[in-house]
């Protein structure tokens, strides 16, 4: 058996002990991200497990020298090392496109994808030139693998590196000085992380010795805030869901017609202002729902003053939007669908109108796709043959809503 030094034992056990909760870390936030349905979280997640990839050959090494006495191949370790870059930032900097500039991401994601591939072309053509292996056969093992940044893959490799420091490590931070109150945290740990995993790991690259357990751990604390940033919040407020819709108005004083037009008039002259609506929806199902046509409808009717939704022709985030409009309307309505259930946007609309305590109608072609917090509100069935039957249903709830706050 090898005899280790004090510094192999320390970095080889600690560095194992950070890898596990890199993977254990990603994989259960990854876990959360499915349970909740949250797209930009599981792209966040697998980005966290992608970059752990960078310490799987220093652990594998160890190892294998400790029970062998032998080194593994350095040109494995390369590509484990470095084969995961181009991807941990592609999945992290769609995230960060989503949030900052959705209306630019396409441009974004093109960018990333040429720096990624010129990257991995690089790494595979030229491998061992390209890198400086810090360890074997000095030490015991390899302690890390370092690219040289006069060569093109350093040159890509920073090029990535820089990219997510400013555009997500800096952009967040200045995204979170100009947005309201209930968003300003989001922004700055996912900023605050940002800046940690890839300063950390530029530091990973300079130092030696036991100062790189110091840095491993700094890059997993930025994980750890990246997730935090990102990670949806529902106040816990004390909700009776099943009691929420009181006892109102027309229920004491029921007109004798018990058609739908009747007891819309009767809302109508109870009505002391004219209502505005809030419609969040996912950007597919314009028109299975065939949205733009119901917003056309709504608008004609007398007791509808103005409806909200996002265009998405504007650079304003999805937080940033929800945030500005949560004072200016009475009722959201959110068309359910399987996307839908899964789009963050949709879920942190409808959890923002939860929180400031706003009505909110589901409208739904299958239960199953409205979201469990929202199951015990009254909502509307879409039906698909009868589209006038729809909205004047539709109209009925809204109306209604109003009254059973």
């Amino acid at each position: 058996m090898v005899n280790f030094t004090f510094d192999d034992w320390i970095i080889g056990v600690s560095t194992l002990v950070i890898l596990l909760f890199g993977y254990g870390l990603g994989s259960y936030f990854f876990y959360k991200s499915i349970k909740m349905k949250t797209m930009l979280l599981s792209m966040l997640s697998l980005s966290m497990i992608s970059v752990s990839f960078a310490w799987l050959p220093i652990v594998l090494d160890f190892f294998l020298v400790l029970f062998t006495n032998t080194s593994g191949e350095l040109l494995v370790y390369i590509y484990l090392t470095w084969g995961q870059l181009p991807f941990s930032v592609f999945l992290s900097q769609y995230v960060a496109a989503e949030l900052l500039l959705p209306s630019k991401k396409i441009y974004i994601i093109y960018f990333l994808e040429i720096i990624g591939i010129l990257f991995l072309v690089f790494l595979f053509l030229d491998p061992v030139n390209s890198v400086i292996p810090v360890g074997y056969p000095a030490e015991n093992f390899y302690y890390k693998i370092s690219i040289k940044n006069n060569s093109f893959l350093g040159i890509f490799g920073l090029i990535l590196i820089l990219f997510v420091f400013i555009f997500s490590g800096i952009g967040y931070i200045y995204k979170s000085s100009i947005s309201k109150p209930q968003i300003k945290n989001n922004f700055r740990f996912l900023g605050i992380g940002m800046i940690f995993i890839y300063l950390f790991g530029f530091l990973d690259s300079i130092l030696n010795g036991i100062f790189l357990v110091l840095v491993r751990i700094g890059a997993i604390v930025g994980l750890f805030l990246s997730y935090w940033g990102l990670k949806p919040r529902i106040q816990k407020k004390h909700h009776d869901y099943d009691n929420r819709v009181k006892v109102i108005t027309y229920f004491l004083h029921k007109p004798k017609s018990a058609d739908i037009s009747g007891e819309i008039e009767y809302y109508r002259d109870l009505l002391k202002r004219p209502i505005v609506l809030f419609i969040s929806f996912y950007l597919g199902d314009l028109k299975i729902f065939k949205i733009r046509e119901v917003i056309q409808k709504l608008k004609v009717y007398p007791e509808i003053k103005d409806i909200i939704y996002r265009t998405y022709e504007t650079n304003e985030n999805m937080f940033e939007f929800t945030q500005n409009v949560i004072d200016k309307f009475d009722i959201m309505l959110v068309f359910c669908s399987k996307e839908a259930l899964s789009s963050i946007e949709v879920k942190n609309q409808w959890i923002s109108a939860l929180e400031n305590k706003k009505s909110i109608i589901p409208v739904f072609i299958k239960s199953d796709y409205v979201p469990d917090l929202l199951k015990n509100n009254e909502g509307l069935l879409y039906d698909l043959y009868d589209f006038d039957k729809t909205v004047l249903n539709l109209r009925h709830l809204i109306l209604k809503a109003i009254f059973s706050k």
